[in-house]
């Protein structure tokens, strides 16, 4: 009897290990893809000036103009 509980409590400690390792791997994928989701709209622009005061509106023209050359 002894022995067919310790198999039985293996079991249920193996079966909860898969799927705690399943749910890792799962919370993995789901950070990456959180991540290149959050960066992937970073952008670098170089060689454009930057103004002390400008106002969105007048850094997004300047972009736009940068974009064009």
């Amino acid at each position: 009897m002894a022995m067919s509980t310790a198999k039985n409590s293996k079991i249920v400690v193996t079966s909860e290990v898969e799927h705690l390792q399943k749910e890792c791997d799962n919370f993995r994928d789901d950070m990456a893809y959180l991540k290149s989701q959050s960066t992937r709209n970073n952008l670098i622009f170089t060689d454009v000036p930057d103004v002390d005061g400008e106002t969105p509106e007048v850094t997004e023209t300047k972009l736009r103009e940068h974009k064009a050359m």
